[in-house]
């Protein structure tokens, strides 16, 4: 009976420090396992009390033997109580890492909720600034830059100039309105010889001569100049500016390309053969040196192919076809290009030049 008064104090013992450790702040699935547990161990314990009782009740050969499985039941209701102290302990903890985790997560919720509410706040202060002071507006786009007025282009009409058959020049006769230009083109080689001139009752017609395959500007009709003399640098067409600025106009356009003599090496002398259309001339270069004595004669059907002979440098004229001369000697004043004109005075002749330089 001693035994089994004291199996009865430890398991209300028991119980009483189950109670005192059950957590209250668990989550409800940590609860609800720890519920279960403590269940377990009472009925185990209860268990033990009716095996003790019934252990002192029922009647034994020996009494040493009751109080022997007395005290077995005693010890395992110790070490049940053990265990169930150990698995409280254990809920306890986990559910105090529980009430932490929430306290957690509900500081973090709250710090959310701050800041939004915080973000919301500057929105709407900032959109209250902005209604009372409103940013200035943005400047305009620079604007592009008018353009200057430009002068008006000459509208240009192209027109090819060939010589007759067997002639070194041409002349074109022609009319301009204030504004107008006209491009003539003709083809000349590398090397040569050009001469062209724009002839107009004022001098105001002007002349412009241009490379047409490599564009090159050999006079520009800016400057306002009725003349060009020049050696052509390329084989090409070279386009004649023909520009009347200021008034209508009429003009002549007059281009000669003189073909150049030569001598053969060794020779002193050479004879071109030739022919002119009626009341034009024919053009030829001649290069020698100061003091050299030159002989020129032209020779024709009927006589009327004048001399004329000037120095291309110097301009110095040394026989005038108004003289009638079909023969010419004399010294050379210097060294340079001598131009010798055939002029015809009659109707379309051919004839044989003759020169000499010693």
């Amino acid at each position: 009976m001693r035994n089994l008064r004291w199996l009865s104090i430890l398991s209300l013992l028991l119980l009483l420090a189950l109670a005192c450790n059950v957590p209250f702040a668990a989550t409800g699935g940590q609860a609800t396992q720890t519920a279960s547990n403590i269940e377990f161990l009472a009925a185990q314990t209860i268990t033990a009390q009716q095996l003790a009782a019934t252990g002192t009740a029922v009647s034994q050969p020996s009494g040493a033997t009751a109080t022997a499985a007395g005290v077995d039941a005693t010890n395992t209701a110790i070490s049940l109580a053990s265990t169930a102290q150990a698995s409280s302990a254990s809920a306890t903890y986990a559910a105090q890492v529980a009430q932490a985790t929430a306290y957690a997560q509900g500081s973090q919720s709250t710090a959310y909720a701050q800041s939004a509410q915080a973000t919301a706040y500057a929105q709407s202060a900032t959109a209250t600034a902005l209604a009372y002071f409103p940013p200035p507006p943005l400047p305009p786009p620079p604007q592009a830059p008018l353009p200057f007025p430009q002068p008006p282009q000459p509208q240009y009409n192209l027109i090819r100039i060939s010589f007759p058959s067997g002639g070194t020049s041409a002349n074109v006769d022609g009319q301009l309105r204030k504004g107008e230009g006209i491009d003539y083109v003709l083809r000349a080689g590398a090397g040569q010889v050009m001469l062209a001139t724009i002839y107009s009752p004022n001098n105001n017609v002007y002349l412009g001569v241009v490379g047409l395959s490599d564009g090159v500007p050999l006079l520009r009709t800016a400057a306002d100049s009725t003349q060009f003399s020049g050696v052509l640098p390329l084989d090409q067409d070279y386009r004649l500016i023909v520009f009347s600025p200021d008034q209508k106009s009429n003009y002549t356009l007059q281009v000669i390309i003189p073909a150049r003599i030569k001598f053969a090496r060794g020779a002193y002398s050479a004879s071109v053969d030739g022919r002119v259309q009626g009341n034009s001339v024919n053009y030829y270069l001649l290069r020698a040196s100061a003091g050299q004595t030159m002989s020129v004669a032209i020779l024709s059907p009927h006589n009327d192919i004048f001399l004329t002979i000037y120095g291309m440098q110097d301009g110095s004229p040394l026989v005038r076809s108004v003289s009638g001369a079909t023969t010419w000697s004399g010294i050379l004043p210097g060294t340079q290009d001598y131009m010798i004109e055939a002029v015809s005075e009659g109707p379309n002749s051919n004839y044989t030049l003759q020169v000499a330089v010693h």
